[in-house]
């Protein structure tokens, strides 16, 4: 069966390819991210429980750090503050907030954010600048087709906790 195998040049050159692929792939990082696949029907509210900032805010402008690492680097943005879900932020209230410089991926999404653009924002902290995840699913552009969908989760998930 072997020598059947070896005179096959068609499959011999495959296996080759597949194997010097195999073998460049080691020596370089690979990252894959979870993404929207499919997309939840409702927004999850355990997303929203454990943080104290909760805003819709409008990016001013946006600060990258790209020292640091190509994938989902480290930025600091300042935005206007458009609607509060949660937090003592009020609309119009100027917002600074940075991503945590030393969190690692774990095959989550990095966050992304256009300046000019209005984005749910979930944030940490006690005082400003506050805390953005580096990484995850749920920082949502105004323009994305489930946005207003889960607003009206998230506003009806905080009133049934009294957050």
């Amino acid at each position: 069966m072997l020598k059947n195998l070896l005179n096959r040049p068609k499959l011999i050159a495959t296996a080759l390819g597949l194997a010097a692929a195999l073998f460049a792939s080691l020596g370089q990082p690979v990252y894959a991210c979870k993404s929207f696949d499919p997309e939840p029907k409702h927004f999850p509210l355990e997303e929203v429980i454990n943080y104290p900032h909760v805003y819709v805010v409008k990016v001013t402008a946006i600060k990258s750090d790209q020292s640091d690492s190509w994938y989902g680097p480290p930025f600091s943005l300042t935005g206007q503050i458009v609607q509060t879900l949660k937090g003592p932020g009020k609309p119009g209230d100027t917002l600074q907030a940075e991503t945590k410089a030393d969190e690692e991926a774990h095959a989550r999404c990095p966050v992304i954010l256009d300046e000019g653009k209005t984005y749910l924002l979930m944030l940490e902290g006690t005082e400003m600048p506050y805390k953005l995840p580096r990484y995850g699913l749920y920082y949502l552009s105004s323009d994305h087709p489930r946005f207003k969908i889960y607003m009206a989760d998230i506003k009806r998930g905080l009133k049934k906790r009294g957050k």
